[in-house]
């Protein structure tokens, strides 16, 4: 799109000095000239409606860099930040995509709420991708496990996140009561106006080399890689599904009975749960999450059934 300001439009010899000039010559001037400054204004006008500035102008609207879904190509940045929002801790937490792309969320850190459901709104239409990170804290106040909860009109599909049930829409921090970490980072994404998510967690899976002193009728830690138990009694815990690659560990430190684990997806069953049981001092096992099963990769003395 060309200006529609002519210059060309004035006759810059006009008026001939030293004689008798037509006045059609001055009015076709100045209508060439009053044209050029209504052109000039519209299209300065339209530019401050329109434009993406730096700063404030002097003479012109608000500042609002809002592009309204146009496409940009070919672009450069350089030092970008995000704006965050932070979501004050709640059951029930609104996630407004307009609002920001970053959101932090808060579960037992200020109250005891111990669960948060989260929804989301403002998503661009269908066929237009949008990533959602999301910064959680969690711990402080509560002891856990802490839940954070996908509203149930949602389809989340989690890909290596430790803790996730598709089934309940759910992702559950910490059965220990403390976390392993208190902050984890997930980025939830989609291209059909939220039907369906694709989670993802950029946290390692909140996986660390911690320990924990596993206690009768508990489920193992899935963000500890070591378990370890001192029986008073013959006990029981429970080990959950993990996440692919995921290594995890167990130990007998004390006999004063069995402990028996029952372990979700047990690689050494054709289908379901299997059984790990401990029975002397000293005894440990190694087991890898591969395949959407757990394997055991080394063993000493637990008997698996």
């Amino acid at each position: 799109m060309s200006s529609q300001i002519t210059p060309n439009s004035v006759n810059e010899t006009f008026p001939v000095a030293g004689r008798d000039n037509n006045s059609q010559g001055f009015r076709d001037n100045f209508t060439a000239i009053k044209n050029n400054f209504t052109y000039t204004k519209r299209e300065i006008d339209d530019l401050m409606n329109k434009a993406v500035v730096k700063s404030q102008l002097t003479y012109g609207p608000a500042i609002d860099n809002n592009f309204a879904g146009q496409v940009i190509t070919g672009a450069t940045f350089r030092k970008e930040s995000y704006a965050i929002a932070d979501n004050a801790e709640a059951s029930t937490v609104t996630i407004d995509y307009a609002n920001a792309s970053q959101h932090q969320v808060h579960i037992g850190v200020d109250t005891a709420t111990a669960n948060t459901t989260l929804s989301f709104t403002g998503l661009p239409a269908a066929n237009k991708y949008a990533e959602i990170r999301l910064f959680v804290e969690v711990g402080g106040t509560a002891t856990g496990p802490w839940t954070l909860t996908f509203d149930s009109s949602l389809n989340i599909r989690g890909t290596g996140v430790a803790g996730f049930d598709a089934t309940a829409k759910t992702v559950t921090f910490n059965t220990a009561s403390t976390p392993a970490s208190p902050y984890y980072i997930f980025v939830l994404g989609t291209s059909d106006n939220g039907a369906e998510f694709y989670l993802r967690e950029e946290t390692c899976s909140g996986i660390n080399n911690g320990t924990e002193d596993l206690a009768t009728a508990t489920a193992a830690s899935l963000t500890l890689t070591g378990s370890y138990f001192s029986t008073a009694a013959a006990e029981t815990a429970t080990l959950a599904a993990g996440v692919e690659g995921q290594v995890k560990t167990f130990a007998m430190k004390a006999d004063g009975g069995d402990m028996v684990i029952t372990v979700a997806n047990a690689g050494w069953k054709s289908s379901g749960a299997g059984t790990i049981t401990f029975d002397t001092f000293g005894e440990g096992c190694t087991l890898q999450y591969m395949g959407e099963k757990w394997f055991c990769i080394g063993n000493n003395g637990a008997a698996f059934t």
